[in-house]
């Protein structure tokens, strides 16, 4: 709280009366970086698109926002104190994450080319195969960044491929293609 209130110009008192213990502090913090990382995605135009380039202009967007340099600082250290503080990492994941989730499950809703029986189980799905291994590869340090990013247009491409394969109703066809249609 010293450094905080030293950095801020203002007394510790000050920083007390706004914030009620570090952890308060801390919260605050972390759910104003995730709210500027998510910023972005959240003004996406998205709607009104097909949806081979809605899924890509959000893949491409949350993976660029995913393997950014602040991001994976932000990761590390949310991961690191949610097993302390649990409401914590709630928090983070309702204001990032899941926003997105909500979003782009709001839109498979609206879409009448979309079938998906859960759409908010397909969101999760379409970002967890558009981030892929890309964070870990960074966060575990096993790949250098510029070279991870450098493949983002390639990644989402194909998670899009196959993702469009498994929710777009064909002509004639009431609901997604089963697995053995796909194959």
């Amino acid at each position: 709280m010293d450094l905080v209130a030293r950095r801020a110009g203002v007394s510790k008192v000050t920083v007390y009366s706004h914030f009620s213990s570090k952890r308060a502090l801390f919260s605050a913090i972390i759910d104003s970086l995730a709210k500027q990382l998510t910023r972005a995605i959240d003004q996406l135009a998205f709607d009104k698109m097909p949806p081979d380039k809605a899924l890509r202009v959000v893949g491409r967007q949350y993976l660029t926002l995913a393997l950014a340099s602040s991001s994976l600082a932000l990761h590390r250290l949310v991961v690191a104190e949610a097993a302390r503080a649990p409401a914590l990492g709630r928090l983070i994941y309702e204001s990032g994450p899941g926003q997105v989730v909500r979003s782009l499950a709001d839109y498979f809703t609206r879409q009448r080319d979309v079938r998906v029986p859960d759409p908010k189980l397909a969101a999760e799905q379409f970002l967890g195969a558009v981030l892929g291994h890309a964070q870990l590869h960074l966060l575990l340090h096993a790949r250098r960044p510029e070279e991870q990013r450098a493949e983002i247009g390639r990644m989402v491409d194909h998670a899009v491929e196959i993702f469009c394969r498994g929710i777009l109703v064909c002509e004639g066809q009431r609901t997604a293609p089963s697995r053995a249609t796909v194959i």
